[in-house]
């Protein structure tokens, strides 16, 4: 059976239901509760043990290396601040899956709210206020463009990447999304 790690809670569900033998990682403590509820209310207790709560201070994935065939990574990236964070990241993806192991993931891009409401900090990197509050202020990366994305991914074998474009109440979101294999 293929191990397949989810790096964003909400679509363990819907992939479990399928059949596969899935993975979450999440740093919230409140979604860990949510997705086990959900776990528990779709008859899928089974994969309670296999959601981990990842620390702000670990630096490392709780995975062996070479374990996962497949990996998804939403909604994450542009939240590590920094280019090295993400890098870092990747890194630790690139080691957890398995030769020809493949990744979807996404990343904020300059359009997107982060990028057009956040003031500039450089290298690609904001400073944005959640809700306005200034005491909510995030730091995200949003990469100027698909190439400054596609450098993220030095190890890999990039299958493809797209640009999606998307809004939601008064929130207005760009973002890269890409498909890669492991080499």
């Amino acid at each position: 059976k293929e191990k397949n790690g989810l790096f964003y809670v909400p679509g363990f569900i819907h992939l479990a239901k399928r059949g596969y033998d899935i993975y979450g990682l999440e740093t919230s403590h409140e979604a860990v509760k949510i997705c086990k509820k959900k776990l528990k209310k779709n008859k899928l207790n089974k994969f309670d043990n296999n959601i981990n709560l990842l620390s702000i201070n670990d630096s490392k994935l709780p995975y062996p290396d070479n374990f996962f065939d497949n990996l998804i990574c939403m909604s994450v990236l542009s939240l590590l601040q920094t280019k090295e964070n993400i890098i870092d990241l990747i890194n630790e993806f690139y080691r957890i899956l398995k030769i020809n192991g493949k990744m979807i993931i996404d990343i904020n891009g300059p359009t997107s709210d982060f990028a057009k409401k956040g003031r500039f900090l450089g290298e690609d990197e904001f400073e944005y206020s959640l809700f306005n509050v200034a005491k909510n202020k995030l730091i995200v990366y949003c990469p100027k463009n698909r190439e400054a994305f596609k450098r993220l991914f030095g190890k890999f074998t990039i299958k493809e990447i797209g640009t999606i474009n998307f809004e939601y109440f008064d929130i207005s979101n760009n973002e890269f999304i890409a498909c890669v294999k492991k080499k």
